[in-house]
């Protein structure tokens, strides 16, 4: 959609009496249903309530320009109406150098001249007997208000405004009733031809993410189509690569339209505003910065028009956004998960640091294989022949087990625009279903009397005197009970006799053992070399509340022997919210799901000593 310039009409000046020196304020017309001649085609803008959209001049938010020039704002626009073919404004001049430099050359009568600034969405034809077509913009949406002071030239059609900003505008200049103009074929082939290659041009720039000022140029310059299509593809090669990394293999889809860049900017912005106003803001999502929840769910709509400062107003377009199909749910879906899923993934958990991660494609039993488990090498004579060995089978099985459970978002949160209220929600849940993982790995290591899960391929608990994970006696957190400890697990062999280099790296205790554990790992300078505490530095201290009593646990690092591991299924890193209902009376219902399993698949890795009564 190309962004054009209205340039200054014979009738959009400001009012002789609408100047307010108190309100720093001027009522003006700013635009008019004058046709405009173009390639020999009239053009007309449309001036009726369904035609324009004027929304985001709703709330004082839209820019009062002077020249069309972004970076020269001199005010802002309070409000526009539309009038017997007028677009009437109400500017108001801001307390700047630029505001207060052009409202006194307004009072003075020097600068009297107004123009817009607006994109057509939908276009509608006329074809005459005489060979001049007409088109007439039936939906288009205001951008911008400036403050002119180049007139109409009579003598040129069409014209760039070079020189202002990064902006490069078409300034449909208005004539009046003789003007001098280049002479023009204006046979309708030719006029539809020249219609044809703006549209095509338009629609392959917008396609391959072409700047606007390219498509501009490649206009005016008479660029032919495959030309530009070339030019395009050429940038988009170059340019392609993944938004965002991935867990999994997902095909690349290279086009994206405006819903998307749309919903994955105001999904951003929903993020940071939950995170807090500290978070970092998005230069690609800064058209949303501090735009309100039901004012974004208006433009997914398409709600054109002023929004309401009362509760109701506010509460019937989210129900429309939340009931319609259009891209809002999908929206609110990926912020609240992308939030939550930052929230998930930053926790520390016990569990993540005591068992290695192993993802599963489905729900279906997956074998685990232990080092141990692949045939050892066996030498190779002269002219010997290669002898095929047999897997180690351990027998150990990982699987993956869906949750899932309700929760909701209050009527009060969405339409109060509580960010605070729904990041404290998520931060909850998240929190609980981290708490809800701990329980379920913990459940495990205490199963069977705290001894633990039986193993398949010994068909004994993981912690047991045979097995070397468990001491024929007792000891608390002293160092010959931790050196009797390192020694078994150093000890361990895999199933076909070669040693598995299981060494402790972490001491996991309960509460009540918690003192014991920081004497036996502090780092102390003795006054003898035979008081030195060999243990300092060694291990890494783990302290959780599920261990009730007073045992304590050797664990290995789990990426080189694991005990355990846990499992999410692939392509989900977090806790995934849906929403279940539209909104309702007591607000929108969503539920979160999430799959995650735990398994024990070797008894080498770890070591358990119940501790002193």
């Amino acid at each position: 959609m190309q962004t054009r310039l209205k340039a200054p009409d014979p009738r959009a000046l400001a009012a002789p009496s609408s100047y307010d020196s108190d309100a720093h304020t001027i009522e003006a017309v700013v635009a008019t249903d004058t046709p405009i001649e173009r390639y020999g085609v009239k053009e007309i803008l449309v001036m009726s309530d369904d035609a324009a959209d004027l929304g985001r001049a709703d709330g004082g938010r839209m820019a009062f320009l002077l020249n069309h020039n972004p970076d020269r704002p001199i005010g802002t626009v309070v409000k526009v109406t539309m009038k017997k073919g007028q677009l009437i404004a109400l500017l108001r001049f801001a307390d700047t150098d630029e505001g207060r430099k052009a409202e006194g050359q307004v009072a003075r009568g020097e600068l009297s001249q107004f123009s817009i600034g607006f994109s057509v969405r939908d276009w509608s034809q006329r074809h005459s007997s005489s060979g001049t077509d007409s088109v007439r913009a039936v939906d288009w949406e205001l951008y911008e208000v400036s403050l002119v002071s180049i007139p109409a030239d009579k003598a040129a059609v069409v014209r760039s405004l070079k020189g202002t900003g990064s902006m490069d505008l078409e300034d449909d200049s208005h004539t009046n009733a003789n003007p001098t103009v280049p002479p023009v074929d204006n046979t309708a082939p030719q006029t539809r031809a020249e219609r044809s290659r703006v549209r095509d041009i338009t629609n392959i720039g917008r396609r391959g993410g072409m700047p606007q000022q390219a498509i501009d140029d490649a206009i005016e310059e008479g660029t032919p189509v495959e030309t530009f299509r070339a030019a395009a593809l050429d940038a988009l090669a170059a340019r392609t690569q993944p938004l965002v990394p991935r867990a999994v293999d997902y095909s690349v889809s290279i086009g994206r339209d405006e819903g998307d860049i749309r919903l994955r900017d105001m999904s951003q912005e929903l993020m940071r505003r939950m995170a807090g106003e500290s978070a970092p803001r998005s230069a690609s999502s800064q058209r949303y910065f501090d735009i309100p929840l039901v004012e974004l769910a208006a433009e997914v709509i398409g709600h054109r028009g002023r929004i309401g400062h009362s509760a109701a107003e506010r509460e019937r377009i989210l129900k429309r956004a939340f009931h319609a199909t259009s891209d809002f749910p999908a929206m609110f879906e990926t912020a609240t998960n992308g939030r939550m899923a930052e929230r998930y993934t930053a926790a520390q958990p016990t569990y993540r640091t005591l068992c290695r991660r192993r993802d599963l494609s489905d729900f279906r039993p997956a074998p685990h294989y232990r080092p141990g488990d692949l045939p050892a090498l066996a030498k190779l004579a002269e002219g010997g022949e290669i002898t095929f060995g047999t897997f180690s089978e351990s027998r150990e099985y990982l699987m993956v087990a869906p949750y899932a459970k309700g929760l909701g978002f209050t009527r009060q949160m969405l339409v109060n625009d509580d960010y605070g209220a729904i990041d404290d929600l998520l931060n909850s849940y998240g929190e609980r279903v981290i708490a809800f993982e701990e329980r379920l790995f913990w459940t495990l290591v205490l199963s069977a009397a705290k001894a633990g899960p039986t193993l398949q391929s010994t068909n004994r608990p993981i912690f047991n005197t045979t097995d070397g994970t468990l001491p024929a006696t007792a000891g608390g957190v002293n160092e010959t009970m931790i050196s009797a400890a390192r020694s078994a697990m150093r000890k361990q062999k895999s199933l076909d006799g070669l040693f598995v280099q299981s060494e402790p790296k972490f001491i996991v205790v309960g509460p009540d053992q918690e003192l014991a554990a920081d004497r036996l790992l502090a780092s102390i300078v003795p006054n003898e070399v035979s008081k030195a505490n060999p243990f300092a530095g060694t291990l890494t201290k783990v302290v959780t509340p599920e261990i009730p009593d007073n045992s304590w646990y050797l664990f290995a690092d789990p990426t080189k022997v694991p005990t355990f591991i846990y499992s999410l299924l692939e392509g989900y890193i977090a806790p995934r919210l849906t929403l279940h209902s539209p909104f309702e009376t007591q607000g929108v219902k969503a539920k979160i799901e999430h799959d995650v399993g735990f398994a024990a698949v070797d008894f080498r890795g770890a070591y358990r000593n119940p501790g002193l009564a």
